[in-house]
């Protein structure tokens, strides 16, 4: 990492070394954040299309 770098290697510890996490960390990763994301788009467009659906 470069000396100045804003919140160098302080800030993610040992593991800033590695480039590249794991792949099987990294695949959990993205699907727990498309999930998190599809859940949210449920959660907060669901009601309104039933609503505009059943009236």
């Amino acid at each position: 990492p470069a000396a100045g770098a804003p919140g160098g290697e302080t800030a993610w510890g040992p593991q800033a070394a590695r480039q590249h996490p794991d792949e099987g960390c990294l695949r959990y990763v993205v699907l727990g954040t498309m999930a998190a994301i599809v859940a949210l788009f449920l959660n907060v467009f669901y009601p309104l299309v039933s609503q505009s659906r059943w009236r």
